[in-house]
């Protein structure tokens, strides 16, 4: 599902049967603040169980199959 809002958050992608959130980040998540904030919405989110995936964008142009192989490791239990 794209786009889903959980508690006071929005996030790119979930899958909520695999508690799998995806977030697609570009040039908006590069300054200090920027991070700290990705940092304290990541670490609310996956104490409420969520695993969570930050993905470059460009990632997603050049590198999809790198980007699925990532998600697959993760799906696995294993650290990407």
């Amino acid at each position: 599902m794209r786009q889903l809002a959980i508690e006071n958050y929005f996030v790119d992608f979930c899958c909520r049967s695999e508690n799998l959130i995806v977030e697609i980040d570009g040039g908006t998540h590069s300054t200090p603040s920027e991070r700290a904030k990705d940092r304290e919405r990541e670490q609310f989110l996956t104490a409420l169980g969520y695993k969570f995936v930050r993905i470059h964008n460009a990632d997603v142009y050049q590198n999809i199959e790198g980007v699925r192989e990532s998600l697959l490791v993760v799906l696995k239990g294993q650290t990407a």
